[in-house]
C-alpha cells in the first residue's frame, strides 16, 4: 500500500470516528419524552375548588373541620432543573415536586404548615400528585398531622386555574 492510499485510509478511518463521536454526543443531548418539563405548571394558580379533611384530629380538644381550600393563591416555581418545580402557599408551605410528562409527585416526608383555628397545624406530605391539563391542575394529596394527636391525618384534592395575568406562561 502506498504512503498516499495510508494516508487516506487513515484520514477516513479518523473521520469516521470523529462522526461516531458526534453521532453519540447529539444522541445524549436530545430531549427523553419520560422527561420532566416543570414550564407548563410554573406561575400563579388559585383553587376553584378543593377540600383538606383531617382523620381524627383534634386541637385543644376541639375535632378540626374540613378545610375549603377554594380561593386560596398559591405560587408554582422552577426547580432546581427541568424536571423539578417548587409549589409555596403562603410562608410556611413549599412543597418540592418532580415532574414526569404531565404529572408532578413530592416525595413524602415534606412538612406543609398552616393556621387551623388560629394555630399552626404541620401536615407531613405522604403523597402529593399534580396533573396539568393547559391551565387547569388537578391535585391530589395526604398526609400526617401530629399536632392533632397521635392517629391525625389528612387528606383532601382539589383543582387550581391559572391566573389570569399568568395566562400566557404556559
Amino acid at each position: 500500500m502506498s504512503s498516499m492510499s495510508k494516508s487516506k485510509s487513515l484520514m477516513s478511518s479518523r473521520v469516521n470516528c470523529i462522526a461516531l463521536v458526534a453521532g453519540v454526543l447529539l444522541l445524549g443531548c436530545g430531549s427523553s419524552s419520560g422527561g420532566g418539563n416543570a414550564a407548563p405548571f410554573v406561575g400563579m394558580w388559585t383553587y376553584s375548588s378543593g377540600t383538606l379533611t383531617p382523620m381524627s384530629c383534634s386541637i385543644l380538644g376541639m375535632t378540626i373541620p374540613a378545610q375549603d381550600l377554594t380561593g386560596n393563591t398559591v405560587t408554582i416555581s422552577m426547580g432546581a432543573d427541568s424536571s423539578h418545580l417548587q409549589f409555596s402557599a403562603g410562608t410556611a408551605c413549599t412543597i418540592n415536586f418532580s415532574v414526569s410528562g404531565m404529572v408532578a409527585t413530592a416525595a413524602s416526608g415534606q412538612p406543609c404548615t398552616f393556621t387551623v383555628q388560629g394555630v399552626a397545624a404541620q401536615i407531613n406530605v405522604t403523597s402529593w400528585t399534580m396533573t396539568i391539563t393547559g391551565d387547569t391542575i388537578s391535585t391530589s394529596f395526604s398526609g400526617s398531622a401530629p399536632i392533632g394527636g397521635a392517629s391525625c391525618s389528612a387528606s383532601g384534592s382539589g383543582t387550581l386555574q391559572r391566573n389570569a395575568s399568568d395566562a400566557s406562561a404556559g
